[in-house]
């Protein structure tokens, strides 16, 4: 069984949301909590001083604890989680949603009883990983889900993951006599991500992805020379953990549940998978 952990960038103003998700299996989990204090005084050693939670718009902006912290070094700390994150083989899901086309969607009924963007992109994330783990043996396919506390959307994802949309059986392809997202063991759990470090280390691929998003759009600009090759060479990164792009939005083929989410997805994160496995 694998444990999902799961955390979003950009569910403010921004006009792009990414959800991403973080998995181990539930037999290696002693070992990445091994692991933590070790990435932790990897991070403190670059920051110089002591890091005990990842804030990551703190860390790549250079703000609070990081303030003192030059771009290198904490370039340098985020390419050490992505290590942290290869060498435990621990896979990552995603979903992103463009929110003006979310919107459009909406207005004309293609959101298809989705209510807002998070909703929407977590939906996705749990769709996806119901379609992954129908591929694996039993008890291996299953997993459970642990989100970020969301106050505002706790409720409504649950009724969707309690009662899904007709419409999204079409997603996995459900077997006629197959439980409702029959991999999932339980309904999502939500957390304080403060105390659950791959919750926080899902934010900072969620941060990285949606950096993608914003830089890979008509008008994105960079903060800095050179944002736009490194934040791609770690986005490529977070591909190769991902998966095939079939898992989340399919270069042809797709069917009327994958339509929906395809219509409101960022193009940046569409063709990321693609151009990873081409590479």
């Amino acid at each position: 069984m694998k444990f999902c952990y799961v955390d979003e960038s950009g569910n403010g103003a921004e006009p792009y949301l990414v959800v991403a998700a973080v998995t181990v299996d539930a037999s290696r989990m002693h070992i990445t909590k091994a692991g933590w204090a070790d990435l932790f005084a990897d991070l403190s050693r670059l920051a110089g001083r002591t890091i005990l939670e990842l804030k990551s718009s703190d860390l790549y902006s250079g703000n609070h604890l990081w303030r003192d912290v030059a771009g290198t070094d904490r370039a340098a700390a985020i390419d050490a989680i992505l290590a942290w994150l290869e060498a435990r083989r621990h896979e990552i899901f995603f979903s992103g949603v463009d929110k003006d086309a979310f919107d459009t969607a909406a207005r004309t009924g293609g959101a298809a009883g989705l209510r807002d963007p998070w909703c929407a992109a977590a939906f996705h994330v749990i769709l996806q990983l119901q379609k992954a783990g129908r591929g694996a043996k039993v008890p291996k396919g299953h997993f459970a889900a642990f989100f970020d506390a969301q106050e505002r959307h706790e409720s409504h994802l649950l009724d969707l993951v309690r009662n899904p949309p007709p419409w999204s059986d079409v997603y996995y392809r459900r077997a006629r006599r197959e439980a409702v997202l029959s991999r999932l063991v339980d309904v999502p759990y939500f957390a304080d991500s403060e105390h659950v470090l791959l919750i926080q280390v899902a934010d900072l691929v969620a941060f990285i992805l949606r950096r993608h998003v914003e830089l890979t759009s008509p008008g994105g600009g960079e903060s800095y020379d050179g944002e736009t090759e490194r934040i791609r060479g770690w986005s490529n990164l977070i591909a190769r953990r991902a998966g095939p792009d079939s898992l989340r939005w399919k270069q042809r083929g797709r069917n009327a549940a994958e339509n929906v989410f395809a219509a409101f997805a960022p193009a940046g994160l569409v063709t990321l998978g693609a151009d990873e496995a081409g590479a």
